[in-house]
């Protein structure tokens, strides 16, 4: 889920249940967004506390006054795939380095060359998985960074 899409969902009247799940879980990732949701709490309760004649529709609509006000943007992120750059980064250091490793020497003394072979096939397999979610979660950006 993108940012834009966690603020839209949050200024909705009722959620489905899908809907508080993809809430809950991009809570759980995005630091900014947990921030954002907590202002909009904390607004959303001052505002039902200080005026008990809102009606859902006031309240609605000054939640959504609040967001274009706010000026949140969270495109303009510094290093948006920072997490990701990380990650492979720690994935291919790791699958370039373990043959550095004492253990993995020891282990290919006792079991001969099938365990590098082995070993190998399934590092290879991990970096072609995190290469294809990545690309598949970042399609729209790729495009247009290529023009496609």
């Amino acid at each position: 889920m993108k940012c834009n899409n966690f603020s839209i969902l949050c200024l909705r009247d009722k959620h489905t249940y899908l809907d508080i799940v993809r809430l809950f879980f991009h809570r759980i990732h995005c630091s900014e967004c947990r921030i954002l949701f907590k202002n909009y709490n904390s607004s959303l309760h001052i505002l039902k506390n200080t005026s008990p004649f809102l009606t859902d529709l006031t309240v609605s609509s000054v939640m959504t006054n609040i967001y274009l006000v706010s000026g949140v943007d969270n495109k303009n992120r510094s290093h948006p795939h920072l997490r990701w750059l990380t990650a492979g980064t720690l994935l291919l250091g790791g699958a370039l380095f373990i043959s550095q490793s004492r253990y993995y020497s020891s282990i290919i003394s006792v079991s001969h060359q099938l365990f590098p072979i082995i070993l190998f096939m399934i590092l290879g397999i991990c970096i072609i998985i995190f290469s294809l979610i990545y690309v598949g979660s970042h399609i729209e950006e790729l495009r247009k960074l290529f023009k496609v």
